[in-house]
């Protein structure tokens, strides 16, 4: 690479990005790698075209801007973001890989994306003359199918307490909803004409669960991105409504308390303080890439302000959120604090109260020899201790390097704010 004429590569290209900043922000595409940037680098990186000298970027970007930029402004823009992602011909990515997400893991590929593309036809359940008749109609078919359980005897506080049900066979109908509940997000790329992602298994923290690839549908507006995030739910919904009405005509109520049992199920995908589809839903209508980050740097510069730290460069990020989203994101980040709140003290209380249930369950039956009781007691325990241990390590690991980040950070706050109020003095 010429360093005075700099030339980009030819995989590299740039999408805007409809997010709740006021100013305009763009995805930076190159080798299946995305950055966010602003239009200060959309400027530049429009600018190179294998023939301006980084000489004649600074003076075209100084009257794009309507300010001076000197040569040294931009050659450190190269240096920093440009060269060492290997955004230009002749560099290559250095910057040091983030380690997998700590909630989704072990990754494994099982439908490639051309063989999902074969379902195609899939994505006309999104055109909105079939999604409304049919979530009408699935409401309605839903409704009937709690009276005709109630028929049989089985009414719907059973359903959702599950006593005194045979569940076996309803949460096998549940766990393969979740391969159509993946299948839902990549139809509805398709729909955008988006190519989709594989379809993989993966943990999410210690579950098993399916995974669907959708990073390529950030250069979607907002509304199209939650449509992505929801299709997912969608399309268990449709594959329960066709389980409840099957179950009816042949009489099979396995496949009825499937249904309903699943649909309780995705009810707790809607949370918007875990990373499911809820959260990224409400992630993509607030037009903030990720809720979570947002919200602990969103903290950390309240407490930096505590100590009377200048964060007026990395406080940019919530002055340049517009004003309606910002107000929702306040409310976000004070419902957060309640919900982990509630969630770290509750989580042990529920933990607590299965592990009693069980004992009282297999303590109420008679015919069980005292020996092989007592093999359930040590099994369960054992389980519990293991869950346990591992949940505890991850939690214990995350938030203590977090925790350590944090003070190091303060720290060199604190010493950069104490320099410069000594230079001042």
């Amino acid at each position: 690479m010429n360093e005075n004429v700099p030339k980009l590569k030819d995989c590299v290209y740039i999408q805007e990005f409809d997010t709740s900043n006021k100013n305009k922000t763009f995805v930076l595409v190159c080798e299946n790698k995305r950055w966010q940037i602003t239009d200060y680098l959309y400027h530049i990186i429009n600018l190179i075209d294998g023939k301006r000298t980084i000489e004649n970027i600074a003076k075209e970007l100084s009257v794009i801007l309507g300010r001076n930029v000197d040569e040294k402004e931009v050659s450190e823009v190269f240096e920093k973001f440009l060269i060492k992602r290997g955004i230009l011909e002749g560099t290559h990515d250095t910057v040091k890989k983030k380690k997998s997400s700590a909630y989704l893991w072990m990754k494994i590929p099982l439908i490639k994306s051309e063989n999902i593309e074969k379902f195609r036809f899939l994505s006309n359940l999104f055109n909105r003359e079939v999604v409304i008749p049919f979530i009408i109609i699935g409401v309605l078919v839903i409704a009937y199918s709690i009276i005709y359980l109630n028929n049989k005897g089985i009414n719907l506080y059973s359903i959702i307490t599950m006593n005194n049900l045979d569940y076996i066979s309803p949460l096998i109908i549940v766990y393969i909803s979740t391969i159509f509940h993946e299948l839902g997000h990549s139809s509805a790329c398709m729909h955008y004409n988006i190519k989709p992602g594989d379809i993989g298994f993966a943990f999410y923290f210690t579950y098993p669960c399916f995974y669907a690839d959708v990073s390529k549908v950030w250069h979607l507006k907002r509304t199209q991105r939650a449509v992505v995030d929801i299709g997912g739910v969608y399309f268990q919904f449709v594959f329960y409504v066709l389980m409840c009405l099957i179950g009816m005509i042949i009489d099979n109520i396995s496949l009825i308390l499937g249904a309903l049992l699943g649909i309780l199920f995705f009810v707790g995908t809607f949370n918007p303080f875990i990373k499911m589809d809820g959260y990224w839903m409400l992630s993509d209508l607030m037009g903030i890439p990720n809720l979570h980050d947002a919200t602990k740097k969103f903290l950390s510069l309240r407490i930096r302000n505590i100590f009377g730290i200048n964060t007026e460069k990395e406080d940019v990020f919530i002055r340049d959120i517009k004003e309606k989203e910002k107000r929702f994101f306040i409310i976000y980040v004070l419902a957060s604090i309640i919900f982990m709140t509630s969630f770290t003290f509750g989580i042990a209380n529920v933990s607590m109260m299965t592990i009693a249930k069980l004992y009282n369950v297999i303590n109420a039956i008679d015919a069980i020899d005292m020996n092989v009781k007592n093999i359930f007691y040590t099994f369960i325990n054992n389980v519990a201790l293991v869950v346990t241990t591992i949940l505890l390590i991850r939690i214990i690991f995350t938030t203590s390097k977090a925790l350590i980040q944090g003070i190091f950070s303060l720290v060199n706050d604190i010493k950069k704010s104490v320099r410069r109020s000594n230079i001042e003095y």
